[in-house]
């Protein structure tokens, strides 16, 4: 994958000292430009190749002061940036061992307009390739320029699926003196840019419900933790049972995954419960996690099916997630009638038989046509269509909310059917008017079951 190091050349006058990254006992190197000491320490460090790209972004004033060589007011020769570069690869790089990248100067307006950085701007991102690594130097930007860069990187790494592998700052104003040499940090500016993708992640999750980008972030921060700590973490452990948990609901939902998604949600809530306090270790997150605990909150125990179920109903609809919320109303109706009249709601035949008999029910009996269902593995009868009469005649006579499950099934079947259909067999409605008319009949569907509360088998697995 091809790196690039890219950094702005200003136009200030740099006095020499002697750049350093915390926590890393490298010799003292004194220059006037920390671009000479971040590219010293990623050729040497192995992050940065000969077959890679140094690119310097300079006005025609900087290139003139602080690229090319200079003569101070009495004639002495101050050495710019490209002979600083000569120096380091002649004398430490040690010739044979180490070089530096290709080295590239491209010329750029100063920003004093907005036509001035729109130049700016596609002049980045003609110079950047796709699936480029980019480390970028902020240091000596003028003006809005390292604004525009890090918006311009952020465009880059989802456009062009660049890898933004360090935003450096070298903090000349932290100096401090040692014996006769100045030294000045250089700090890894890298998790503010970070928090670009937290700010996209979260756009998707409380725009559309998305959890998926949420997960990947939250396992990217963890990972490192888990490795040193070889998984013996107790939060890093906890973060990545909510990341997981956090993966398998978006999977599930986006799949419909009826079965599975009622124990989804469940999971999802009960690791969030449990990482409320680790959560303070990813402050992105933190500051998220009101926002994502929210619309689960009143997830119950995995056997509340039906419940559980209408919690991810409302979440699709309040999403825009029109088919799925209509797709798992529909089915969990059936659900709801298969559990309250004693039938396994995971078996194809008994939610068939219960949904069929919203259609037997308008007709006489002698019409009824009732067939043998046959396994086709063992090809033996698996249910009768005695064992299918007995059945139906059972639930018409003792099913009491049977008119008011089949008016309501009626309307979201017509529904289901225009959007599973692209409207091409069924008449459709608008955007919003789905929206309305899936949380309406939602909201119908639970006053129904709140009503019938003390039916003890409604939400609980029947094997």
């Amino acid at each position: 994958m091809p790196t690039k190091f890219i950094s702005f050349l200003g136009f200030g006058t740099y006095s020499a000292c002697s750049y350093f990254f915390e926590n890393e006992q490298e010799e003292p190197y004194v220059t006037r430009f920390v671009q000479v000491s971040l590219i010293r320490h990623l050729v040497l460090s192995g992050q940065l190749s000969p077959d890679d790209e140094i690119l310097f972004l300079v006005t025609d004033a900087a290139k003139s002061k602080n690229y090319l060589n200079n003569q101070d007011e009495i004639g002495n020769i101050i050495i710019g940036l490209e002979g600083e570069l000569a120096r380091l690869e002649k004398t430490v790089l040690k010739p044979g061992k180490f070089r530096l990248p290709k080295i590239k100067t491209i010329g750029i307006p100063e920003g004093k307009s907005e036509n001035e950085l729109w130049q700016i701007f596609n002049t980045l991102v003609d110079n950047v390739n796709d699936s480029d690594r980019v480390f970028y130097d902020i240091t000596h930007s003028f003006r809005s320029l390292p604004t525009l860069a890090l918006v311009v990187l952020n465009y880059l790494r989802i456009v062009k699926k660049i890898t933004i592998e360090k935003i450096f700052y070298g903090a000349y104003e932290a100096k401090s003196k040692a014996v006769d040499i100045e030294h000045a940090p250089i700090f890894d500016l890298t998790p503010f840019v970070d928090l670009m993708e937290w700010t996209t992640a979260a756009d998707h999750f409380i725009r559309t419900g998305n959890t998926l980008l949420l997960s990947e972030l939250t396992k990217k921060e963890i990972q490192p933790i888990l490795s040193l700590s070889r998984g013996k973490n107790e939060k890093a452990n906890i973060l990545n049972k909510l990341s997981k948990s956090l993966e398998k609901f978006g999977k599930d939902l986006f799949i419909v995954n009826g079965p599975k998604i009622s124990k989804d949600i469940y999971q999802l809530n009960d690791n969030i419960q449990n990482s409320k306090e680790s959560v303070s270790e990813i402050p992105p997150l933190a500051y998220l996690f009101e926002k994502i605990q929210k619309p689960f909150e009143t997830a119950q125990v995995p056997e509340s099916i039906v419940e559980n179920t209408n919690i991810v109903i409302r979440f699709c609809f309040n999403h825009g997630l029109i088919q799925q919320g209509f797709t798992l109303l529909d089915e969990n109706l059936i659900t709801y009638g298969c559990l309250k009249n004693g039938l396994d709601h995971i078996q194809p035949k008994f939610r068939e038989l219960y949904s069929s008999v919203f259609g037997l029910k308008e007709k006489p009996e002698s019409q009824w046509q009732l067939r043998d269902r046959v396994n086709q593995k063992t090809k033996k009868v698996s249910f009768s269509k005695e064992e299918q009469l007995e059945a139906v005649k059972k639930i018409m006579s003792s099913d009491s909310e049977l008119d008011i499950l089949a008016k309501l099934r009626k309307q979201i079947s017509q529904l289901r059917n225009a959007l599973n259909h692209a409207t091409f067999n069924a008449s459709g409605v608008e955007y919003d008017v789905y929206i309305e008319k899936g949380n309406s009949l939602l909201t119908e569907f639970e006053k129904m079951i709140s009503a019938k509360k003390d039916n003890s088998k409604v939400g609980v697995y029947e094997q």
